[in-house]
């Protein structure tokens, strides 16, 4: 097995950029003189959110096209962001590049370019202009005759992204898992993150907490039996054969989970006993049965895939190992709720109940049940009758003094779910809508999550749904939910119907909040004429399951 690449795996060397790269002027252009378009070419701008990404916009004959596979540096926000496609940029944007550059080899030159002015005071007021960036020194992996090694940078990304997409791949496995129990109607449950330690049986060995393992004993030493022995083959539960021995580390378990240095896991309700490498969580203060322990492993499993020869998981590791579980109202492993999920996805083939695939034949079964969208019955209403309609706050955007702000500053933007900027709770403080500095109260500023957002002028008709609290200009309007408690699943349908209430407004002809209010909006009823949500809910969960089988399927892609 091929070793990690590290960065301290090559020679570094100083370069001047204008030595190694072409720094380029791009020819701006005006949003206001721009058409925003679904399709289109993207309009690059000094943003330092959504890959330098302002808008979509409509591609003109005129237009001077940067080509892509190319990296963009923003003056005042002082940043970069590499572009793989060919695209148009605002005021005070520069194409950096060479015959060198591709996805990877940009990826790894962006951080090398942030480090490179770290501290340096560029910025607002100090702008990175392209004839200043040209002059700047940069440090570059070389080879072995001192050039720029730009195949180690290529497979030091490539490396990086398959450890990213593991980590991708283990997360929106659990979040299918969730969005599974919604769809299923176990959705009144929360999930927390448990160690290993918390719900299974450790000791304080020679390297500190450990779990129970297994040992190395001879082959000869082994008596033909019919105890299962348990190693790290990921095939046939773990069992390479049926031994009995007198040597002293024969150690046997009962109902267990075994775990090898791979990463690879197996419920055993039988005796076994364990190869070295291979260790044994034993439950603590639970019962654990055959669908407990399937969920558990599978949890498990999601958090153990990087594991392997090269970077082995100990007996010593193990005890620190997170995983995700659905707890009851006291924050105690919810055991109920995880076996009624098991046995209501059991079918032929129960070891691979939890795997996302099966997790999508479940919502693919489900969709087949309910109504489709034509088949459904819809109806008018009007939106100030659903929902409470509350006026934006800010005509002026706050100054921003810090970059690790923690509330969301929602703008006039069709991307980003309307994000713009992330501001401090004292910066919100302490300026008013109009750019005044005051010492009014924050609560007229801050917007409860759980709603929705319309955006009114510029990219008018856009809708998001936010899920925590946030603040917002004038020109987005937070709509509330009446009689009946919005979730994120209904949200994102109902965004979708607001976006085509929304269809005949424009730039020219806002969508202010007195024309929301007489605005209608066209939602599937149920058999009594009132909206119905769960549709909506059932609808969304199962569109989120097959978006997210579409998105593991190509990080899996990426790992093989």
């Amino acid at each position: 097995m091929s070793e990690k690449l590290t960065l301290h795996d090559v020679r570094w060397s100083k370069f001047k950029v204008k030595d190694v790269f072409e720094v380029t002027n791009s020819k701006p252009y005006h949003k206001e003189n721009l058409e925003v378009s679904v399709r289109g070419i993207p309009y690059i701008t000094r943003t330092s959110l959504n890959n330098g990404l302002d808008e979509i916009v409509k591609e003109e004959d005129y237009f001077g096209i940067n080509k892509g596979n190319a990296i963009t540096l923003g003056a005042e926000n002082a940043d970069f962001f590499y572009q793989e496609k060919d695209y148009i940029t605002g005021n005070k944007m520069y194409r950096i590049s060479n015959k060198y550059v591709n996805k990877q080899i940009g990826l790894f030159l962006v951080q090398v370019f942030r480090e490179s002015i770290k501290n340096s005071g560029f910025g607002y007021g100090k702008g990175l202009t392209g004839t200043r960036f040209k002059e700047r020194i940069i440090m570059l992996p070389v080879d072995n005759n001192g050039y720029p090694h730009w195949q180690f940078m290529e497979n030091y990304i490539k490396q990086e992204q398959k450890d990213i997409a593991h980590k991708i791949i283990s997360y929106y496995e659990q979040k299918m898992i969730k969005t599974g129990f919604d769809l299923m109607g176990l959705d009144d449950v929360e999930w927390k993150d448990f160690k290993i330690s918390d719900l299974f049986e450790t000791f304080k060995g020679t390297n500190g907490v450990q779990t129970p393992t297994g040992s190395y004993i001879s082959r000869d030493e082994l008596i033909d039996s019919n105890i299962p022995r348990i190693t790290a083959r990921e095939t046939n539960n773990g069992i390479d054969g049926y031994y009995h021995s007198t040597n002293k580390n024969f150690r046997v378990f009962k109902n267990f989970i075994s775990v090898s240095f791979m990463g690879s896991a197996f419920y055993h309700s039988y005796e076994a006993s364990l190869d070295m490498k291979v260790h044994a969580l034993i439950p603590k203060n639970f019962d654990l049965t055959e669908n407990i322990a399937l969920f558990i492993i599978q949890s498990l499993k999601n958090n153990t895939k990087l594991f392997s020869y090269g970077n082995q998981l100990s007996s010593t590791d193990l005890p620190h190992q997170k995983i995700l579980l659905p707890i009851d109202s006291n924050g105690n492993l919810h055991l109920e709720y995880i076996d009624t999920f098991i046995r209501k996805i059991k079918l032929e083939n129960i070891e691979k109940a939890l795997q996302y695939i099966y997790i999508y034949k479940l919502a693919i079964k489900v969709e087949q049940e309910i109504s489709s969208l034509t088949e459904k019955q819809w109806k008018d209403f009007k939106i100030e009758d659903l929902f409470e309609i509350r006026d934006g706050y800010y005509n002026k955007k706050p100054p921003l003094f810090e970059t690790d702000g923690k509330i969301p500053f929602l703008g006039a933007t069709a991307f980003n779910n309307g994000l713009t900027e992330f501001y401090s709770k004292e910066t919100i403080e302490t300026w008013d809508k109009v750019g005044d500095k005051t010492n009014k109260g924050i609560e007229k500023r801050l917007f409860e999550g759980n709603c929705l957002t319309i955006v009114n002028n510029g990219s008018v008709g856009h809708v998001y749904y936010q899920e925590s609290k946030f603040t917002c200009s004038h020109d987005m309007t937070p709509v509330y939910l009446k009689n009946n408690t919005l979730n994120r699943h209904t949200g994102l349908f109902l965004v979708r119907c607001l976006m085509r209430s929304g269809e005949t407004y424009s730039y020219a002809r806002k969508w202010r909040p007195k024309r929301i209010r007489k605005s209608k909006i066209y939602l599937p009823i149920d058999n009594n004429g009132n909206p119905d949500y769960l549709y909506m809910q059932k609808y969304m969960q199962i569109q989120e399951i097959k978006n997210l089988y579409k998105v593991l399927n190509y990080y899996y892609s990426l790992i093989e």
